[in-house]
């Protein structure tokens, strides 16, 4: 609703400084950039020097090399307080 409210208000300024309607950001347009700014809040612009700590493909091989998980046993069986 704040989104909303705050678009109302940068078409009324656009109106008033004589802006035309097709110049004005949609509000899809609007939403758009408070979400990308909102996104990069917080983080530094600079480019960070040497190798990144993790990867998303170092992490996807990790997980591969450590082999496929365990079978979890039905409710019953682990429920029932034997033979663990």
């Amino acid at each position: 609703m704040i989104i909303v409210t705050t678009w109302l208000l940068y078409r009324r300024d656009c109106e008033g400084t004589g802006m035309r309607k097709k110049e004005q950001m949609k509000l899809c347009t609007f939403k758009s950039y408070i979400a990308e700014g909102l996104c990069k809040s917080g983080k530094s612009l600079e480019r960070k020097k040497g190798r990144p700590s993790s990867t998303i493909a170092g992490e996807y091989e990790e997980k591969r090399r450590k082999g496929p998980a365990a079978p979890i046993p039905v409710p019953d069986m682990h429920l029932d307080a034997t033979a663990h």
